[in-house]
């Protein structure tokens, strides 16, 4: 996936994504060492990579709202939260301002 921006682009690749009328579903397994304990720690470290492929995918159709789930394949965990279209322009502008900020 590419999130398209005036000045960068992020890129990333999805392990498994599922569509619906109305959400895009990203599922990541992540396959390292986590407890159980460690499982939401784990999360907020990959959480801007799950946003960029949200911002990826509302550029394809910002109607839907994107569900992630993290799959913990160690501990047969997982971890899951859903944005909706508002939350996903909101951290599109995010990464916008940081992109602009890192420019030469």
């Amino acid at each position: 996936m590419t999130a398209e921006f005036d000045r960068g682009e992020v890129v990333g690749y999805i392990d498994h994504l599922l569509v619906t009328p109305s959400t895009y579903h990203i599922i990541d397994y992540k396959t390292g060492d986590v407890s159980e304990d460690g499982v939401a720690d784990d999360a907020a470290y990959y959480v801007e990579q799950m946003h960029a492929y949200a911002v990826a995918l509302a550029q394809q159709d910002a109607t839907r709202s994107v569900r992630i789930s993290l799959v913990f394949t160690a501990i047969d965990a997982d971890w899951t939260t859903e944005l909706e279209p508002a939350e996903i322009e909101s951290i599109k502008e995010e990464i916008r301002t940081t992109l602009l900020a890192e420019a030469p």
